[in-house]
């Protein structure tokens, strides 16, 4: 992902149409970021909001990713 992406994700309460183009956008990342596209509503929210809490905490992308990927 990039910082492009981040800060949508990070700016939006997710509702389920977010839900839905942030599928689409990790799918079109390819490798791992399809596989979590394919995670349950519950799981996806719970990888991004870890995702944003490590961007919005120390603005790299490598970090929110880490995060994203459960690292």
């Amino acid at each position: 992902m990039n910082h492009q992406f981040w800060q949508w994700v990070c700016s939006s309460r997710l509702t389920a149409s977010d839900l839905q183009d942030i599928r689409y956008s990790l799918r079109s990342w390819g490798g791992q970021a399809s596989i979590i596209a394919g995670w349950p509503d519950r799981e996806l929210r719970a990888a991004l909001n870890r995702g944003c809490d490590a961007y919005l905490r120390y603005g790299r992308v490598d970090r929110a990713n880490n995060a994203l990927w459960g690292g």
